[in-house]
């Protein structure tokens, strides 16, 4: 979902007081069926889903190698895609969650909570 994926990229930036910070984890997970091959020849499996995560998953123990091998297999055509999604014309399937996740968006307050979105914004 858009909503939790600005919550963890852009919300979970903002330190006190409106500082940019550099904490917090993010990660892409998807559904994808394929064929893991480990890097040191420990043979092969079949996989439904994988994710690209800061410093590998923890089955990946910190080697790059085989950070490498399980993040391969990523459909980078979902990252291409994520670069132009619009999410000032995304449809919920209940229309005061549209507005109500658009306004978090943009920082307004509980107040401001129920306004019409704006048709832009930098977030």
């Amino acid at each position: 979902c858009i909503f939790e994926l600005f919550l963890t990229l852009v919300a979970s930036q903002v330190g006190k007081a409106g500082e940019n910070s550099k904490d917090g984890l993010w990660a892409v997970y998807t559904a994808h069926s394929h064929k893991y091959k480990d890097p040191y020849g420990q043979g092969e499996e079949e996989r439904k889903a994988l994710g690209i995560i800061p410093g590998g998953g923890t089955s990946d123990v910190g080697v790059s190698d085989r950070i490498s091998a399980r993040e391969a297999a990523f459909p980078y055509d979902l990252i291409e895609k994520s670069l132009t999604i619009e999410v000032e014309v995304a449809v919920a399937s209940v229309e005061d969650d549209r507005v109500h996740i658009l306004n978090s968006i943009v920082g307004r307050t509980i107040e401001e909570i129920d306004d019409t979105p704006l048709a832009t914004h930098d977030n």
